[in-house]
């Protein structure tokens, strides 16, 4: 044995000595905690799996981050609050963006994606498509496009002449230089990067959650300010706020964000729900509840006004819903087997 590790051994540690052991008595914890985090199934991003779902009578229906998706879940939990003979039990509603969110539903973790925007999450769909299905359209014409307050466009306003997308380098240093935009996972905010560049435009794109967007706009509009900002429908802030749609140069087209020909329009959309193919054999009347549902842009948009706008619950404005819809309600759900 060494001079100095006998002297480290009959004699007092210093201070680094008692750093290094704290250091792996605290790695030893982390590690034994991840693995007890492992064996126990990581917590929300695991789920049960379809055997037990089934068994239990959950249903698992995945939840995208705007307002209408939690709105449109909302009520389909309702009606199956309402109508016990689905054999659903429990509805366990799962937050996850777009691309996560197709993955779990192609891997079974999820049962139901609302919400569904073709064509911007056709890719996405595709990937899935052997374990999964479109199974009916909610509603139609969801625009994406870029907003700016009337006001700011009327005549002898700041940004009055400004009309097109292509124009807006003229107008960017009334505008801030700034694209008020969605969130970093949605399919729009990656189209609104391409766009950006595709039409060459000398703007930053101000990245952030749909609450952030709007307190930005309600800032601007109450000082009278200028702003660029993507939106989207359904949504509340059409009735609320006056705002005007810039008009687009360039028609969108199959194929237009790929590559260097992003200089186009944003699609208009159609609105689906989409369900693990194995679902319609588990849950037979669910599926075909499914199948059935339909929910009216305009009813849809006029919710949003009281959910987000008025700051009501969620689960009262869906209920005032359905109770006002019970006929139409009545026709989604399916007669028994043999009745």
């Amino acid at each position: 044995m060494s001079a100095r590790r006998r002297k480290f051994r009959h004699g007092r540690p210093g201070r680094r000595y008692f750093w290094r052991r704290a250091l792996r008595l605290r790695l030893v914890v982390l590690v034994g905690l991840a693995l007890v985090l492992a064996a126990c199934g990581g917590g929300d991003d695991e789920g049960n799996s379809v055997a037990e779902r089934t068994e239990s009578g959950t249903l698992r229906i995945g939840e995208f981050s705007w307002s209408a998706a939690a709105l449109t879940n909302t009520i389909l939990e309702g009606i199956v609050a309402r109508h016990p003979e689905l054999g659903i039990e429990h509805v366990e509603r799962v937050k996850a963006g777009p691309e996560r969110g197709w993955k779990r539903l192609g891997d079974g973790r999820l049962d139901v994606l609302t919400e569904v925007y073709v064509p911007n999450q056709l890719t996405f769909s595709r990937r899935a498509r052997r374990e999964t299905e479109l199974v009916s359209r909610t509603y139609r014409d969801a625009i994406n496009g870029w907003f700016v307050p009337r006001y700011a466009v009327e005549p002898g306003g700041p940004a009055d002449g400004l009309v097109r997308v292509d124009q807006l380098n003229r107008y960017r240093d009334v505008l801030d230089r700034k694209l008020f935009d969605g969130e970093p996972g949605w399919v729009t905010t990656e189209q609104n990067a391409d766009r950006i560049r595709g039409f060459g435009l000398r703007l930053e794109q101000v990245k952030g959650s749909e609450t952030k967007l709007l307190r930005e706009l309600e800032r601007r509009f109450r000082a009278r300010e200028p702003m660029l900002l993507y939106l989207w429908r359904p949504h509340w802030v059409h009735a609320a706020y006056e705002l005007e749609a810039l008009d687009e140069p360039i028609p969108y087209r199959p194929g237009c964000f790929r590559g260097s020909r992003d200089a186009c329009a944003m699609p208009t959309n159609d609105v689906w729900v989409a369900a693990r193919k194995d679902l319609a054999g588990r849950a037979p009347r669910v599926w075909e509840l499914l199948r059935r549902f339909r929910l009216p842009i305009g009813d849809l948009e006029a919710m949003l006004a009281e959910v987000d706008r008025r700051e009501l619950p969620a689960d009262e404005v869906a209920g005032r819903w359905l109770d006002e819809h019970t006929e139409l309600v009545a026709s989604w759900i399916p007669p028994a087997s043999g009745s």
